[in-house]
């Protein structure tokens, strides 16, 4: 009896120091995430600031194309397509 109770004993010591193992692991597993993404916000940033001063100002013609062509397009009208029917052999048949 005594050495079912010390088995007992030292099997939930050593699930208790594997938790307490698990919860640290997890604690710096997440500590280091955090500090992974405060380093990776850092260098986007730096990134975006630095690529944003290299920009060029879009140029006129260009922005007039594309006004020319927004205007041009309907994008709301659907286009309609005549379907052709074909014969027993796959041809197409001609319109009528």
């Amino acid at each position: 009896m005594d050495e079912a109770l010390v088995l007992q004993i030292i099997t939930i010591a050593l699930l208790s120091i594997g938790l307490y193992g698990l919860n640290y692991l997890r604690r710096e597993i997440l500590d280091l995430i955090d500090d992974l993404d405060s380093n990776l916000a850092a260098a986007l940033q730096g990134t975006i600031a630095q690529v944003a001063e290299n920009i060029e100002p879009p140029n006129p013609l260009h922005g007039l194309i594309m006004k020319w062509i927004e205007t041009n397009s309907n994008p709301g009208v659907p286009e309609v397509v005549d379907v052709l029917s074909r014969d027993e052999t796959g041809r197409f048949q001609p319109k009528d």
